[in-house]
């Protein structure tokens, strides 16, 4: 869309920009963000939450613990290189009370004579579940504080369209 500047619509638009900006008010017009813009700015924002408790924070975690190195591939002929070693384990959701699950922990190789055993080097699941808790907070943090300027914004529409349509003069 092209637009001449000697169009008297721009004319009296840019006119009434200048005038705004001369009284210190904002340079944009008055109803650019619309309502039907933030309904749909809310209802995006609630749909990431439900997203966010509904497939993130409910599904199991899942950790891997560094166990050591592993010697065994040294015996075996031809010999190959020590290589480290980390198990994989799952962990409970999001909301459970413990992080580690039910069910035991994976038996680790047994190391050839003469070699370092195997051993989990810190305790399975805290480092994710923690992790994953502060993120959780993170996100419903940011989930709240969207919701508020959302509201904020539609409250200021609000007051703005009652101070237009006060504004107008009464015919009769």
């Amino acid at each position: 869309m092209n637009i001449q500047p000697w169009n008297p619509d721009v004319i009296k638009h840019r006119c009434s920009l200048h005038e705004r900006a001369k009284r210190g008010g904002n340079l944009t017009p008055a109803m650019s963000i619309s309502p039907r813009r933030l309904l749909l700015a809310t209802v995006a924002v609630l749909a990431y939450a439900g997203l966010l408790v509904g497939v993130w924070a409910t599904r199991p975690l899942h950790d891997s613990i560094p166990v050591g190195m592993d010697y065994s591939p040294t015996l075996a002929s031809p010999p190959e290189p020590a290589r480290l070693l980390s198990v994989d384990v799952t962990c409970n959701t999001l909301f459970s009370s413990s992080p580690s699950g039910d069910e035991p922990l994976p038996e680790l190789t047994a190391q050839p004579e003469g070699f370092p055993a195997l051993a989990f080097q810190r305790e399975p699941c805290e480092l994710v579940h923690r992790n994953a808790r502060v993120l959780f907070v993170v996100n419903v943090l940011a989930v709240v504080a969207t919701l508020t300027v959302i509201g904020l914004v539609a409250r200021r529409l609000r007051r703005r369209s009652g101070d237009d349509v006060s504004a107008l003069p009464v015919t009769a």
